[in-house]
């Protein structure tokens, strides 16, 4: 059976293929993410699918009257998994954002199956459409087994909703971050790797972003303790991501994660915050809302 990493809000079911009216402000809207593709990644969608794309959609979450929901992505054979794509809806025009702006709109369409594990939740882009990008390409949201540089993956709302009123920005840090995070990162690695022996001064702060009522989102990593010469790297090394809201209590919220960007996709005044996670034989996207209380993620193996 695929299993995915533990997931944090509830798997929903779509009435139908398409996107229904919402039932009241901010109800049905759907969120994805738009994915660069890597050389590798990229030959095999376009031999797959028999497009000229160099990016996809990833159609990921959808809010519901209770919060927000991951689309169904626990399957265990192909049968299921074209089963689950009945679920997803069928094709969405979208705003694609970054930074509380508008980058431009796109629209995707499912294909008329899944032919991968990997591809679940996976949308096309018309032929010949180009889309928008930020930066320069890197490794830093490479995708597991990538061989080359990606750009940034962007999020996608299918509601004009783009703004970050909780006001999220790069903050500078200091040794109290790596101070007030090291409990929780001490148990975070035993977890993950009970054999990784966490050595004094060798943990950095990667970085840090403030909201606008003072609350912290910071990302340590271990550093300066090489790995052994038959040693596979796995979450202990990863960036490790918590939040604090000045109290003095400081809440872990996950490893192997990058955050892609903030806003109010829901339209409801308050910002959910969305990570890339890329494991072993996994990558997905885990959103953050209701001030860290909540959390849904979406994710898929490749093998």
């Amino acid at each position: 059976m695929l299993r995915c990493f533990a997931r944090f809000g509830a798997l929903i079911l779509l009435a139908g293929v398409t996107l229904a009216a919402p039932a009241r402000a901010g109800d049905g809207i759907v969120v994805g993410v738009l994915e660069n593709l890597s050389p590798n990644l990229r030959a095999r969608i376009q031999q797959t699918y028999g497009t000229d794309a160099t990016s996809v959609v990833r159609v990921a979450f959808r809010r519901t009257a209770d919060g927000w929901a991951a689309f169904p992505d626990d399957v265990g054979n192909l049968d299921q998994l074209q089963g689950a794509s009945q679920q997803f809806p069928a094709s969405v025009n979208w705003t694609v954002a970054f930074d509380g702006k508008t980058l431009g709109r796109i629209e995707s369409a499912r294909p008329k199956q899944w032919l991968a594990f990997s591809d679940i939740g996976l949308h096309l882009l018309p032929a010949g459409e180009r889309a928008p990008h930020v930066g320069s390409p890197g490794s830093d949201f490479a995708p597991w087994g990538a061989d080359g540089a990606v750009y940034r993956p962007l999020i996608l709302v299918s509601a004009p909703n783009v703004q970050d009123p909780d006001g999220w920005q790069r903050a500078a840090g200091d040794d109290s971050l790596v101070s007030s995070g090291m409990d929780g990162l001490r148990a975070a690695v035993q977890k993950e790797n009970a054999k990784f022996k966490l050595e004094d001064g060798k943990v950095e702060l990667l970085k840090a972003y403030r909201s606008r009522s003072g609350d912290l989102l910071f990302a340590l990593i271990v550093t300066g303790q090489a790995p052994a010469p038959d040693e596979v790297p796995g979450p202990e090394r990863s960036p490790h991501w918590f939040e604090t809201d000045g109290s003095g209590q400081v809440r872990f919220l996950g490893s192997e994660l990058m955050l892609i960007d903030a806003g109010d996709y829901g339209g409801d005044g308050h910002s959910e915050l969305i990570f890339a996670k890329s494991s072993y034989d996994y990558d997905g996207y885990l959103m953050f809302y209701d001030d860290f209380r909540r959390s849904a993620a979406f994710g898929w193996n490749y093998q």
